[in-house]
């Protein structure tokens, strides 16, 4: 493939690899008449070769400025941080687009801290970017933000976690509730009866909308294969902000009962089946999501029986190249697009821990 200077794409870049005036190039670029077959014919082929589309290439060379998104996720705080996996599927995304005058610019906030996420969309919305995506992690602010996008007339498209009844272009994520509903399935495979918790790990309350959906779709299973009855459920919810948590609840709970199986519907997973083998409680089946270096070592280990994976950095992807589509190609796109439903365990792990987005 032919590498281009700078790594952008000029119509005189082109010229130059074909040997023609930059007058020759614009027209087969905008389909004029006036080229002779075989020099269109090699033009053609030269742009086939560098892997670009001539009707692209034609947009973005005729546009007067750059086009600007801008992605707004939380920071990735430590390694163990779900947030450091999309990154890589954003790198791509700029990768790819660099050549055809975008830029995209990477904006972060603390997930425990919403004035954090209101600081953000205020800087976001003075630079007045063409689109954006984000995570709308803190409803009434993430509701606040929707709304002055919408006065700016700036497209938008979330993230990880959906809003409904929004005007927002696209969401990337899973279907939280139909992975809740595999998860049920999961325990009742593996557990035929006895004592669940339902831990739900969070950094901030109240809990996230997918959150609960994924234990909405976690107990329906229960109720729509009738094994509801088989179980005890406990549901407990701990806030990470507060002080010794979660070992100060795991603690006490886990001084008053026996679980046979544990269900975390976040990717906080690692924080249990920590506490489970400091602790040398006798093992559960426990179920959790997504491929966090923590999650890995306990999965390793043997202490978390089940992952559910989403691939984060093909949702980022997707999502920068579809509002990208949106905005510059005036494409009409899907609203939603659900990510896979990866069942993730000590056999397979290997595959998903070299996993690359294509």
């Amino acid at each position: 493939m032919t590498q281009l200077k700078d790594g952008q794409l000029r119509i005189r870049d082109i010229a130059e690899i074909a040997n023609v005036s930059t007058g020759t190039v614009d027209r087969v670029l905008h389909n004029r008449p006036g080229v002779k077959p075989e020099t269109k014919a090699q033009i053609l082929k030269i742009l086939e070769n560098i892997d670009y589309s001539p009707n692209l290439m034609a947009k973005t060379l005729a546009s007067k400025r750059d086009t600007r998104l801008v992605i707004l996720i939380p920071a990735a705080k430590d390694i163990n941080s779900y947030w450091s996996q999309p990154l890589s599927g954003v790198q791509q995304a700029i990768d790819e687009l660099s050549s055809f005058r975008t830029v995209v610019d990477i904006y972060t906030f603390d997930d425990f801290d919403k004035d954090s996420f209101t600081q953000m969309t205020n800087r976001i919305l003075k630079e007045k970017p063409d689109g954006v995506i984000f995570s709308p992690v803190f409803f009434d602010s993430s509701s606040s933000f929707i709304h002055r996008l919408e006065n700016f007339e700036i497209p938008y498209a979330f993230i990880d976690a959906n809003l409904e009844d929004c005007s927002n272009v696209a969401y990337f994520g899973q279907d939280a509730f139909r992975s809740g509903y595999t998860a049920g399935k999961l325990m009742s495979f593996g557990l035929k009866s006895g004592s669940i918790l339902v831990l739900k790990l969070v950094n901030n309350l109240p809990i996230s909308k997918h959150v609960s959906d994924r234990q909405d779709g976690f107990c329906k299973y229960m109720r729509d294969n009738n094994i509801s009855d088989k179980y005890q459920i406990h549901d407990v919810e701990i806030d990470l902000k507060q002080k010794d948590e979660p070992y100060k609840t795991l603690t006490d709970f886990f001084d008053k009962n026996k679980m046979d199986g544990i269900y975390v519907p976040n990717s906080k997973t690692y924080r249990i089946a920590e506490f489970i083998e400091k602790q040398k409680i006798h093992k559960p089946l426990i179920i959790g999501y997504d491929m966090l270096p923590g999650n890995i070592k306990y999965m390793e280990s043997g202490s978390i029986t089940f992952l559910i994976g989403q691939r984060p950095e093909e949702q980022a992807y997707k999502a920068i190249k579809t509002l990208f589509e949106h905005i510059v190609l005036h494409k009409e796109v899907k609203k939603l697009n659900y990510s896979s439903i990866d069942i993730i365990t000590e056999e397979n792990i290997e595959f998903y821990k070299d996993f690359k987005n294509e």
